[in-house]
C-alpha cells in the first residue's frame, strides 16, 4: 500500500513543479512577475509537504527490501516511479494552455487585493473549473525560431541529473547496504551539478526573457517558446532518468566502497 502512495506523490510533485512554466508566461504577459512567483511558492507548499513524506518513504522502501528483493525487482520498482513522474509533468504540460489563463486571472487578481481573504480566493479562483475564454484563447505556440542548442541541452542534462541523482543513490544504497548512508550523500554532488547547471545557465537566461517581455510584449511569444522548450527539457530529463539509474547507481557505489 505504501508503495501507492509513493508512485501517487510521484505523479503529485511533479504535477506542481510543471505549473511552474504557466506561471512564469502568465508573470510575464501581466508585467508583474514577482506577484506571479509568490503565488507560486504558495502553490508548491504543497509540493514541500509532499516531499518531505516521499524521501522517507522511498527509503524505507529500499532498506526492507534489501535482502528479500533482487537489483532487478528495485530498478523495476524505481522504473515505475519514473514513469509516474513523467505522467506527472506530461499532463500538466499538456495542459499548460489552460493553466496559463488560470493564472493570469490569478495574478491580477491577487496584484489588487493584498489581504489574506483576498489571497485565498485568488487561489481558489484558479482551481476553479472556469471557462476563461477571452484569455485561453491567447496561444502559447508562437513563431518558429531557433533557441540556443547550449540552453536546451543544458536544460535537459541539469533535470536529468537531479531527477537521477537521488533514485542512483537509493539503488546504489541497495548495491552496497553497508554504506548506504554514504550513497544517499553522494546523491547531493550528482543533483548539486544539475542545480548549478540549471541555476549559471538556464535561470539567467529565462530570466532576462521574461525582464525583456515586460518592457516589451512583443518579445512574449519568443519568451512563450523558450520557456515551452524549457519545460519539455524537463520531460525530455524524466525519460533520460530511464537510462541513467541503473549507471549512475553503479558509480555512486564504486564511490562510496573505496572513498
Amino acid at each position: 500500500m505504501a508503495f501507492y502512495f509513493i508512485l501517487s506523490f510521484a505523479f503529485i510533485i511533479n504535477f506542481i513543479e510543471m505549473l511552474n512554466y504557466p506561471c512564469k508566461l502568465a508573470g510575464a504577459k501581466t508585467a508583474k512577475y514577482a506577484t506571479a512567483i509568490s503565488l507560486f511558492n504558495i502553490i508548491s507548499i504543497a509540493t514541500r509537504v509532499i516531499s518531505l513524506l516521499l524521501a522517507p518513504m522511498l527509503s524505507k522502501h529500499i532498506e526492507s527490501s534489501i535482502g528479500v528483493s533482487t537489483i532487478n525487482d528495485i530498478l523495476y520498482d524505481i522504473n515505475l516511479i519514473v514513469t509516474f513522474s513523467l505522467l506527472g509533468s506530461l499532463s500538466c504540460y499538456l495542459l499548460m494552455n489552460n493553466f496559463f489563463g488560470k493564472f493570469e486571472v490569478g495574478i491580477t487578481y491577487l496584484a489588487k487585493n493584498t489581504p489574506l481573504k483576498m489571497l485565498q480566493r485568488s487561489i481558489s479562483h484558479i482551481i476553479k473549473n472556469e471557462s476563461l475564454e477571452q484569455l485561453t484563447k491567447s496561444k502559447l505556440i508562437s513563431e518558429k525560431e531557433n533557441t540556443s542548442l547550449t540552453f536546451i541541452i543544458s536544460c535537459i542534462c541539469a533535470h536529468a541529473l537531479m531527477y537521477t541523482g537521488v533514485l542512483s543513490a537509493l539503488v546504489a544504497g541497495f548495491i552496497a547496504p553497508e554504506y548506504r548512508m554514504t550513497a544517499v550523500q553522494l546523491s547531493g554532488v550528482v543533483s548539486g551539478v544539475g542545480v548549478l547547471i540549471l541555476f549559471l545557465i538556464c535561470d539567467p537566461y529565462i530570466a532576462k526573457l521574461i525582464d525583456n517581455s515586460i518592457a516589451d510584449q512583443n518579445k512574449l511569444p519568443e519568451t512563450v517558446r523558450i520557456i515551452k522548450a524549457k519545460a519539455l527539457s524537463q520531460i525530455i530529463g524524466i525519460l533520460l532518468a530511464f537510462a541513467l539509474i541503473k549507471p549512475g547507481a553503479n558509480i555512486i557505489a564504486f564511490i562510496a566502497e573505496n572513498l
